[in-house]
């Protein structure tokens, strides 16, 4: 496969030192380091995997393959196609309802 996806529901949230990688709807999370959730966004963004990766030494990509294999494990990401790549629309995060909130 020559892209790489992370699911909709998946969110990326980078911090000073590292990011966090947090399953919306399944309600878990993973810490990871800081320069791999750049590398996620990039592929996030229909950047293919051989080009990300022609940038980086030979040692720097196992281990991109390593992390990558990580996450799919983790179902936070998936290999596919460019062709499917558009299949995975963006989760909305609208409200469905307002209410007052009288807990007092």
């Amino acid at each position: 496969m020559t892209h790489f996806k992370i699911f909709p529901n998946c969110k990326i949230v980078s911090g000073k030192k590292n990011a966090i990688i947090h399953d919306l709807e399944r309600n878990t999370s993973e810490l990871i380091p800081l320069e791999f959730a750049k590398i996620l966004n990039d592929l996030d963004k229909k950047t293919p995997i051989n080009i990300l990766k022609s940038k980086y030494t030979d040692k720097e990509q196992k281990i991109i393959d390593v992390n990558l294999k990580h996450i799919v494990d983790k179902e936070y990401g998936i290999f596919c196609s460019e062709e499917l790549f558009s299949c995975f629309p963006e989760m909305s995060l609208e409200f469905q309802e307002s209410s007052e909130i009288t807990n007092y």
